[in-house]
C-alpha cells in the first residue's frame, strides 16, 4: 500500500504530536505540552505521511512575517520536518519538503525560514545559512561597564508580565533587525508561561523603562550553587534580552551583570553584532564559546522577495539563477534598487553574478557576503567589481538575528 501524503485532520493532532517527538528522540510530551503544541498548530499548513493508518513523518508551517532591510516579507516558518526511524531511506522527506515547496509558491509565500537540528539536510532543497548567533559568557565578577551608567531610565521586575506588556518593544526591535519574525500569542505564551523547570531554578522577567514607555525587557533565570568553600557559584542565564532602544539593551545587560551570589552569566542565541564586548571594561570577559547556524532561508519565489526589501547602495545588478527544484525561479533576473526598494524583471545584459538559489537566500538578509561565497565557490562573477557591487547593495547595517526557535 503507497504511503500518502496529506495534511492532519484535527482528530489526529495528538498522534502528529507524538510521532515528531518519536523521531526527535525527546521524551513523551505531557498532556499539558501537548495542549500547548496542539494551540499553535496551522492543521491545513501540516503535512502527514500516513502508512496503513499511522503517522510516520510530518511537516509543518507557521505563517510569519519577517523583517528584513526594509520592510517585511512573508514567510513560511518551516516546523517539525521528522521522518520515523522505521520509514528512513524510503524518500519520503524528499516527498514531504517538494509538495511544501509547492503549496509555498501557491499561496504566495517568497520566502521559507527554519531552524535546522541536521544543517546537512536542508542545503538540498534549496536552504541556506543566512544568519549566526553567539553563545556568551561573561565572568560576573568581572563584568564592570567601561563607563558609568548613561541611561536616564530604570529597570523593573514584571510580576504578572504580558505579551501586551512586550509586544510593542519587539516589534519596534523587530523593524532595526533583519530575521526576526512577527510574534502571536502562542510564542509569547511559551516565553513568559514556559511549562517547568529546575527546582533550583528562580526565574524573572525584567523591564526597562523610560518617561513612562517599555523600551527593553530581559526573561532569565539564576541557579543558586555554592562551592565547598561556601562561596557562592551562581549562574545567572539569559532566555530573551531585546532593547527597541540602544540604552535599553545596555540597561538590562547591566541589570543580569550585576547581581550577587553569581559568578557566571551565559546568554545563548545572541546575534553576532551585539554590543556587550564594547559595553565591558574588560572586553575579554565577554567569552564567545560557540558560533551557531541561526536561521535558513529559501527563495520561493525570487521575484517578490527581491521586491520586499531595500538595497544599501543604488546599483543594477544581473543574475544567472539556477532552482532545480521550483523551476518558476530560474534564469536570468536584473535587480536595480536602493534605499527607496528594488525592482526586478527577467534580464538579457550579460550576467554579473550566476548562482545557485541558496546562496541567493545566503546573502538575502545581508548577514552573508557574495564576496564570502565566491570564495566558497558558491558565486561566480561575470562583471569584474560586481560581488563589491552586489555586496554593498545587499549590506545590512545590523547583523541578521532570530530570537525564537519555531
Amino acid at each position: 500500500m503507497a504511503i500518502e501524503l496529506r495534511p492532519v485532520r484535527r482528530e489526529e493532532l495528538g498522534e502528529y504530536l507524538l510521532a515528531g517527538a518519536m523521531a526527535f528522540g525527546w521524551e513523551r510530551p505531557t498532556a499539558e505540552h501537548l495542549d500547548r503544541a496542539a494551540s499553535g498548530v496551522e492543521l491545513d499548513r501540516t503535512t502527514a505521511c500516513v502508512d496503513r493508518g499511522r503517522i510516520v513523518g510530518t511537516t509543518g508551517a507557521h505563517s510569519f512575517r519577517m523583517a528584513t532591510p526594509g520592510g517585511d516579507v512573508p514567510t513560511a516558518g518551516v516546523t517539525f520536518v521528522s521522518v520515523l526511524p522505521t520509514h528512513r531511506r524510503r524518500g519520503l522527506l524528499r516527498r514531504m519538503m517538494l509538495a511544501q515547496l509547492e503549496d509555498l509558491h501557491a499561496r504566495g509565500e517568497p520566502v521559507a525560514a527554519l531552524w535546522a537540528s541536521e544543517g546537512g539536510i536542508y542545503g538540498r532543497f534549496g536552504y541556506a545559512i543566512a544568519a549566526f548567533d553567539h553563545l556568551v559568557e561573561i565572568d560576573v565578577q568581572k563584568g564592570a561597564f567601561v563607563r558609568a551608567p548613561w541611561w536616564n531610565g530604570r529597570v523593573d521586575f514584571s510580576d504578572r508580565a504580558r505579551a501586551d506588556d512586550f509586544s510593542d518593544v519587539y516589534e519596534r526591535a523587530r523593524a532595526r533587525r533583519p530575521g526576526m519574525m512577527d510574534r502571536g500569542s502562542g510564542a509569547w505564551s511559551r516565553l513568559l508561561e514556559p511549562i517547568g523547570s529546575p527546582a533550583s531554578e528562580h526565574r524573572f522577567v525584567a523591564s526597562y523603562v523610560d518617561v513612562g514607555r517599555i523600551d527593553g525587557y530581559v526573561v532569565y533565570s539564576t541557579t543558586s550553587e555554592w562551592k565547598d568553600t561556601r562561596l557562592p557559584n551562581g549562574t545567572v542565564r539569559i532566555q530573551e534580552l531585546v532593547g527597541a532602544t540602544p540604552d535599553a539593551e545596555a540597561a538590562l545587560w547591566h541589570h543580569c551583570l550585576d547581581r550577587d551570589l553569581v559568578t557566571r552569566l551565559r546568554a545563548e542565541i545572541r546575534p553576532v553584532d551585539d554590543p556587550i564586548r564594547h559595553l565591558l571594561a574588560n572586553p575579554h570577559q565577554a567569552t564567545v564559546t560557540a558560533c551557531a547556524p541561526n536561521l535558513w532561508l529559501r527563495l520561493v519565489d525570487v521575484k517578490s522577495a527581491l521586491q520586499a526589501r531595500t538595497y544599501a547602495a543604488q546599483d543594477r545588478i544581473t543574475i544567472d539563477l539556477t532552482d532545480a527544484l521550483c523551476p518558476w525561479n530560474s534564469g536570468r533576473w536584473s535587480l536595480e534598487g536602493g534605499p527607496d526598494g528594488g525592482g526586478v524583471r527577467r534580464g538579457r545584459r550579460r550576467p554579473d553574478l550566476a548562482m545557485d538559489v541558496a546562496a541567493l537566500a545566503a546573502v538575502f538578509l545581508g548577514g552573508v557576503g557574495f564576496t564570502e561565497l565566491a570564495d566558497a565557490g558558491l558565486v561566480r562573477e561575470g562583471t569584474p567589481g560586481a560581488l563589491t557591487r552586489a555586496g554593498a547593495m545587499f549590506a545590512s547595517p545590523r547583523a541578521p538575528w532570530c530570537p525564537q526557535i519555531f
